[in-house]
């Protein structure tokens, strides 16, 4: 038997160009038996029309009852929880689950986030970098840790993290034994928080 996928990660775009792209998505999903799927939409705001239009075709060919989490990346049209509000109110909330960075340097960013969608927040991508954009270990910015929780927490926040990326993540020296133990030391530092 396969091992079951929970959530499908196809990356496909939304433009029209790319309705090949998403139809491959689908079929994978139903393939793998996924649960769930996430995407992003795009990141050109003279494109939000066909985003909008493809998502809600896309949205209506996934099997029914798969989850769709919308990773409202940076640098796309959703990074700003006004802009992916208004994208979601046009579209239709029904459907959507959100996935925010819950360690961005902003916390009222992260704030916003939750005054925005609540509940439909179901997943929180946690990673810190330093100054110069080095990732590293949570327990570096124990404070910051303990603020954005607490923004989770008050927002009310009881669903699922991943720990995105870890200290030595994309360095010269990066080994995956060595990404091993930062990620169980960081998984150890967040257990004091959950």
């Amino acid at each position: 038997n396969a091992t079951p996928v929970a959530v499908y990660n196809p990356y496909c775009d939304f433009d029209d160009a790319s309705a090949g792209d998403r139809q491959s998505a689908v079929e994978m999903v139903q393939r793998l038996g996924a649960k769930g799927v996430k995407y992003n939409v795009g990141k050109e705001p003279g494109l939000r029309g066909q985003y909008l239009k493809n998502l809600a075709t896309w949205r209506e060919a996934l099997p029914g009852g798969c989850r769709m989490l919308c990773e409202c990346h940076p640098g796309t049209i959703l990074e700003e929880p006004a802009d992916a509000a208004s994208f979601f109110d046009e579209l239709g909330r029904d459907k959507t689950e959100i996935i925010v960075h819950g360690l961005r340097p902003d916390l009222d960013q992260l704030k916003a986030w939750f005054d925005a969608f609540g509940p439909a927040i179901t997943h929180v991508h946690l990673q810190l970098s330093n100054e110069a954009g080095r990732r590293e270990m949570l327990r570096n910015q124990p404070d910051h840790v303990r603020d954005a929780m607490q923004v989770m927490r008050a927002g009310g926040f009881e669903r699922s993290f991943t720990l995105e990326f870890t200290q030595g993540t994309g360095e010269p020296d990066e080994t995956i034994e060595g990404l091993w133990e930062a990620a169980l030391s960081d998984l150890k530092f967040l257990k004091e928080f959950l």
